[in-house]
């Protein structure tokens, strides 16, 4: 036992250098030189000739050195520092390879960490609540069943509600147009988020007719109040009503979406009475819970659709209708829910869906991040195989040093060991360029992202992802320098030593690293087809994407959502509707103003009511039960159409004769028309729409043009149109929109034009803000900012991918002719042309691209079906994008061979034998 506590101890001080032991076995040696030495100089000897015959007999010194420190615990800290220096000082000798071999990796490194940093805030990063994998959101469910929900706890530990809507900010300053969030008392508590000052909701102030109170996000304290304390207890003026302060959130906590002060819900416990069921006016909310430790999410989203179903009317009058209506105070129309996919909202009717809250707010953007992430690990080991491949074309010029450093002892570890610091010390250069250039990635992520990236602003190189950098520095130099390392010291010592002396140039039999150089090659090809292929499909959606017909034209077209809210306009009154009607007239009179026109919401925005009822054209049978469709309802003025570009395929549109006393019109779109009148004009039937009460019946007057609402890619919706006179009392809000008169579209026109426009609005009602003048041509744009957003960076990506490989072809080709010049002289000097010679080198680069291709479409058809449900029309086998990319790939490859080859052409015969 003691042996052994010896021996550690003995490693322990040799890890750290042991200076007293090596000068002990220095002056060991010493001693036997001397003695040697002395002797053959008694035996007649020069001293010159003894000390000679006496280093002979004792053998090789610095191998019983490196024994030594062997037998004691290499001297870990001291060979590295030494290492380190000496790799050092060969990448200064060779500024060329360094400066190559560090921007490849500090591209790959760079992206690798700006991606990352995203998938971290958006993905991993956990959401910033008690316990957060415990909570669950159930979203755009019936107010009744949240009520019953929360009335029979159903097992879980906290449950509440929400609603983002807008708020207008006045009395305090110059008046504001707020996100705020309408949240039921019990949100914080079910969050694990109390105010950092003041107090949350009571259930008395969370109930029709309690105390008006109000709570302030931490950025709204601080930008309007100074963060000053004393504002708990002070009243704001919020949609002209007075509320009382009475808590700030903590920093950083803006809870649903981005509110900037929440409101109580106050939602109405009779609500879900038979007359309200009766009327099918249902308000819409998000449910969150908190599930009990154990419970699964599965458990969760069962014992609530048990629930409700046990609670649905048993009446088939009862299902007949169901309009959803945003009720809430200042909800906006196309406010973008919480990322939660569109396919997974609860209609009244619809299966529940329950999912975790980070899910919800990850929603479809989680698929899009990780294709990302790969996409850039891709660009990465392109980069790790480039890197190799220069590493390996320069340890065949090293093989002198080897063949030396072996000679006098070296053993292969420690070539190893010398070899993969240098390929480290690469990567360490490379990360640290490519953390500089992440922190700008990011920036450029961050502002180029759609905004229902959730999270994404929260995106950074903090310590999380330095880690993560430093992980990859540390593989990467691993995995771009261990083959050529191992390659490298694999030395024959006398063969090289003796092809060195033949040749005086350096070469010798390298065939392992020569025939390692095109398998790097072909691996770098196949992965950068497999990028480009996705970008290529990618890039081919989107076009057509935007090539798909719209409906209308959004050239010259300004669109302005008025507040939703109006306090001093509520809605069925004449104030709001003369409101409307003044504000479009006063439009209409604008200079540059070719039309102007009014609808409840426009195309590629949310629908905002919709009704589902069995009975939708008089006189004709009913639908059964569980199969009527989604019928969506706008209501527009006359020239509505005109202004928007959408085209009647028959009938008329709306005139001024269709007012408020005439009988009740409609206007259909092309897909009712097709799907409900196939082989009959429409026009003249009537329908039966359950708006109110008696149901309204409106007889087709015309066929509009299909317009896309929820995106282009969505599927066009069952709507009509009618006319906005005939229906006030049920308009919630209205958006105006305005075509410029032809050759006004330009920025310069537009903007003056929306300042103008915010005038006429500010001057029917001045203490209501206008900040939501855009183009449609913006709306269209934000429309597919997601798809844009992931098509950008693939084909960023995919670029980049396709720079290191066609350098990495270029490289190893050039390396070819430069160790086959002798042969090339040769053939030269024996009659062979140029055209022979390019050709022969052509082909040879040639050759390697045609097998990486190979493998590469391989590799596409399978690994580009994760692309399936992110592309539009577009198959992920798709045949033309893969012969175009394969064309591409092989037309790049051949320009990068056919420079070398073209150099190989002007060798010298005499100066290539001459030289070899």
């Amino acid at each position: 036992m003691t042996h052994y506590l010896r021996a550690l101890a003995a490693r322990v001080r040799g890890l750290f250098g042991d200076r007293r032991a090596d000068q002990e076995l220095e002056d060991e040696i010493e001693a036997h030189l001397r003695l040697l030495t002395e002797r053959y100089t008694r035996q007649g000897m020069t001293e010159e000739e003894a000390a000679r015959a006496a280093r002979r007999q004792f053998g090789n010194v610095t191998l019983l050195q490196e024994v030594n420190h062997e037998m004691r615990g290499i001297r870990l800290i001291d060979t590295f520092f030494q290492d380190v220096r000496y790799s050092l000082s060969m990448l200064r000798r060779n500024p060329g390879f360094t400066f190559v071999a560090t921007l490849t990796l500090g591209l790959g490194i760079g992206a690798n960490t700006a991606v990352f940093s995203v998938v971290n805030a958006v993905l991993l990063r956990s959401l910033p609540y008690r316990d957060a994998d415990r909570l669950v959101i159930v979203p755009q469910t019936k107010d009744s069943d949240f009520l019953r929900w929360r009335d029979q706890s159903m097992g879980f530990e906290g449950i509440a509600a929400y609603s983002s809507v807008t708020a207008r900010l006045t009395g305090s300053g110059e008046q504001e147009r707020l996100s705020a969030g309408q949240v039921s008392a019990d949100l914080f508590a079910t969050l694990g988020v109390a105010p950092a000052l003041g107090r949350a909701f009571t259930p008395a102030e969370d109930k029709p007719g309690g105390d008006p109170v109000v709570i302030l996000s931490d950025g709204l304290w601080r930008r309007r109040f100074n963060g000053d304390p004393q504002v708990i207890g002070h009243a704001l003026t919020i949609e002209n009503q007075s509320r009382t302060v009475i808590g700030i959130m903590p920093h950083g906590f803006r809870f649903p979406g981005e509110s900037d002060l929440w409101l109580p819900l106050a939602l109405n416990a009779v609500q879900e009475s038979a007359g309200d069921e009766e009327s099918g006016s249902v308000t819409m909310v998000n449910v969150i819970a908190r599930l009990k430790p154990g419970m699964t999410l599965e458990a969760a989203r069962a014992n609530l659709s048990a629930f409700r179903e046990r609670k649905q009317p048993d009446s088939p009058k009862g299902e007949a209708l169901e309009i959803i209506v945003d009720v809430v105070v200042g909800n906006k129309p196309d406010s973008p829910q919480l990322g939660f996919p569109k396919e997974q909202e609860n209609g009244p009717d619809e299966p529940l869906r329950v999912a975790g809250l980070l899910e919800s707010h990850v929603g479809n953007v989680r698929l899009q991040l990780l294709i990302l992430f790969g996409a850039v690990l891709f660009v990465l080991l392109i980069a790790c195989a480039n890197v190799a491949n220069l590493l390996l074309a320069r340890s065949a010029v090293r093989q002198k040093e080897m063949a030396i450093r072996v000679a006098v002892g070296a053993g292969r570890l420690r070539l190893v060991r010398q070899l993969l610091t240098e390929s480290l010390l690469l990567s360490v250069v490379g990360g640290a360029a490519g953390l500089l250039a992440a922190k700008w990635g990011v920036k450029l992520l961050v502002a180029m992202s759609p905004a229902e990236i959730a999270r994404i602003k929260e995106s950074d190189v903090d310590g999380g992802v330095l880690g993560f950098t430093c992980l990859v520095v540390l593989l990467t130099g691993l995995l771009a320098g261990v083959f050529p390392a191992l390659s490298a010291s694999k030395v024959d010592v006398n063969e090289t030593l003796k092809a060195l002396t033949t040749t005086g140039g350096g070469r010798s039999r390298r065939g392992g690293a020569l025939r390692a150089l095109p398998v790097l090659m072909i691996a770098e090809l196949a992965l950068a087809l497999v990028l480009l292929v996705g970008a290529g499909l990618m890039i081919k959606s989107f076009l057509r994407l935007l090539a798909i017909p719209k409906g209308f034209n959004p050239d010259g077209v300004l669109t302005l959502n008025p507040s939703s809210s109006l306090i001093n306009y509520p809605p069925g009154s004449p104030q709001r509707a003369n409101f409307f009607h003044e504000l479009l007239a006063r439009v209409q009179a604008l200079p540059g103003v070719q039309s102007a026109g009014l609808t409840g919401f426009l195309p590629l925005t949310e629908p905002g009511m919709s009704l589902k009822q069995d009975n939708f054209i008089e006189g004709r049978p009913q639908f059964r039960p569980g199969t009527a469709p989604f019928i969506v309802l706008n209501h527009i003025s006359r020239d509505y159409f005109q202004t928007m570009g959408i085209e009647m395929r028959a009938g008329r549109p709306f005139t001024t004769q269709d007012g408020a006393k005439a009988p009740r019109v409609a206007i259909i779109n092309e897909t009712i028309a097709r799907r409900f009148f196939p082989d009959e004009n429409p026009i003249g039937h009537r329908l039966s729409l359950d708006v109110g009460r008696p149901p309204t019946i409106a007889t087709i007057v015309g066929v509009a043009g299909d317009t896309r609402h929820s995106g282009l890619d969505q599927d066009v919706k069952y709507e009509v149109y009618l006319p906005y006179l005939q229906h006030t009392d049920w308009e919630q809000y209205l958006t105006v929109a305005v075509r410029v008169a032809a050759g006004q579209n330009n920025p310069t026109v537009l903007s003056s034009l929306a300042t103008a426009i915010r005038n006429q609005a500010q001057a029917i009602e001045p203490n209501e803000p206008v900040d939501q003048v855009v183009t449609m041509n913006e709306r269209l744009s934000n429309s597919v900012a997601g798809r844009r957003f992931q098509m950008l960076l693939l084909g960023v990506f995919a670029g980049i991918a396709l720079v290191i490989a066609t350098v990495g072809i270029y490289g190893v080709i050039s390396y070819a002719v430069s160790r086959r010049t002798h042969e090339i002289g040769v053939r030269m000097a024996l009659g062979a042309q140029a055209g022979d010679v390019l050709r022969m080198v052509v082909w040879r680069g040639m050759s390697l691209t045609l097998v990486g291709v190979a493998l590469g479409l391989a590799a596409a058809l399978g690994l580009t079906r994760v692309l399936k449900n992110q592309l539009f029309e577009v198959k992920p086998t798709d045949p033309a994008t893969f012969a175009l990319i394969a064309l591409l790939l092989i037309g790049v490859a051949l320009i990068a061979s056919y420079i070398p080859a073209r150099r190989a052409t002007k060798v010298d015969p005499l100066q290539a034998l001459r030289h070899e």
